[in-house]
């Protein structure tokens, strides 16, 4: 009896046992994520598949258009994507019990982002200054502006404009957009300066004393004008709507030269004023170097006394300019043993070149030895502020050609031009300076034959 039952204890302790290693079925779940590279969903896109599947050993991935288009790796490398369009990924797994799944998702490649846009600047670029935004860009699917110094800072809008209230370069960027990732194009907007009215002047050669009557050029300094007005009242205006113009006053005086400058945006004006002196009719040149001989190319030895000038021998004269030269000096040596004044139409008798439309000018250089000519002293010399004793002088019809040496200081010699024009230099120092050697001398000559 005790055998019997230990026998049916021990089948049944068997056929528990064997209950217990019965095997079960492990569920599966397919899953997967994606992620581009730097967030790019635009060729060429970069695409990482994570798996997230439970349950599987077996992986078999499909991707159409992608390279590779296939792969059965559970976590594949990333799939790259060069043309633009929707994908169906396919992702099938299964495991030794024969379990299965499968997952599907829709891959959109956007097109290619190319940022582009054309900035379009209305009437001109003076500030303030209004551009329109002409956006040429391919792909995305929105814009974001950004413009530097611009109202406004910012903007959404396909085709924005924006307003630059101040001179100088500002920036314009455009970010386009495909979901998160981005493309940037850059330009650069360079504002205009702003209206600012300024002008100078230049006297005539022939005015330098500021003198009635007195022509003076203009000289436009104005940034950012593009229209101008010149006025002077008392005064005659060349080109009165010339960007410069030349202006002539006729009479001694105060008077105020007066721009008005615009640019289509602005207007303003600025003035200066001039005094113009009366007309004494006496050129008054003082401190004037006239080189020797050996120093014609150096320092120069022909006066232009109309222009307050002193020209070299190399110089390239035009007939204006040698028509202008009134004095030539001529010193032989450094040590000033020989020296005298000459007419212009004689420097090429000398070591000059001839000097083109030369005028014929006679001179008193020894006045000592003229028994018609008046006598001076450095003091009448001096306080002569008007042509006055110029007017009564006598010059002898040929003058004379002797020369002088430096033992006599101050020498004061006399000349006449071809016009009739008076004058008298005074020779103050002989300057002792090897070949560089000069007379200085101070000239007080008509302006016109009165």
């Amino acid at each position: 009896m005790k055998a019997t039952l230990g026998f049916w204890l021990l089948s049944l302790a068997a056929l528990t046992s064997s209950a217990c290693y019965r095997e079960m079925s492990i569920p599966v779940k397919a899953d997967f994520s994606i992620k581009a590279t730097n967030d790019n969903f635009t060729p060429p896109a970069s695409i990482q598949f994570t798996n997230l599947t439970t349950g599987a050993d077996a992986y078999q991935w499909t991707f159409p258009g992608g390279t590779p288009g296939t792969s059965t790796d559970k976590t594949p490398a990333p799939i790259r994507y060069t043309t633009a369009g929707s994908y169906t990924v396919k992702l099938v797994v299964s495991n030794v019990d024969g379990e299965q799944g499968t997952k599907e998702l829709t891959l959109k490649i956007g097109d290619k982002l190319v940022p582009a846009f054309q900035a379009e600047v209305v009437g001109n670029l003076y500030p303030p200054a209004t551009i329109n935004i002409k956006n040429r860009s391919l792909g995305g699917d929105r814009v974001v502006w950004t413009f530097d110094g611009g109202s406004p800072a910012t903007s959404t809008d396909a085709n924005p404009s924006v307003t630059f209230a101040t001179p100088g370069p500002h920036k314009v960027s455009l970010q386009l957009f495909y979901g998160s990732f981005a493309q940037q194009k850059d330009t650069t907007i360079v504002v205009a300066p702003d209206l600012a009215p300024a002008f100078t002047y230049q006297l005539s050669p022939e005015d330098y004393d500021e003198e009635a009557p007195l022509t003076l050029t203009t000289q436009n300094q104005t940034v950012g004008g593009t229209s101008y007005t010149w006025s002077v009242e008392g005064g005659t205006v060349a080109s009165p709507t010339a960007k410069e113009t030349a202006i002539t006053f006729a009479k001694e005086g105060t008077y105020t030269i007066k721009l008005d400058a615009g640019n289509t945006k602005k207007n303003q004006s600025v003035s200066r004023t001039i005094v113009v002196k009366p007309n004494r009719n006496l050129y008054t040149l003082t401190d004037v170097k006239l080189g020797i001989n050996a120093a014609q190319k150096t320092i120069g030895s022909f006066l232009s006394t109309s222009q307050n000038r002193v020209f070299k021998a190399d110089e390239v004269l035009t007939a204006k300019d040698g028509a202008s030269i009134d004095v030539v000096f001529f010193g032989l040596n450094p040590s000033f043993t020989y020296n005298r004044f000459v007419s212009p139409t004689d420097a090429g008798n000398l070591t000059f070149d001839d000097i083109p439309g030369a005028q014929a000018v006679r001179f008193v250089n020894l006045l000592e030895n003229c028994q018609t000519c008046s006598t001076i002293t450095a003091t009448q010399f001096e306080q002569m502020t008007d042509d006055t004793w110029l007017r009564t002088l006598p010059i002898p019809e040929q003058g004379e050609t002797v020369g002088f040496s430096n033992k006599q200081v101050p020498r004061f010699v006399l000349f006449q031009t071809q016009q009739g024009r008076k004058g008298i230099i005074q020779i103050s120092r002989f300057v002792e300076a090897g070949e560089s050697s000069y007379v200085l001398c101070s000239v007080k000559v008509m302006k016109e034959t009165r």
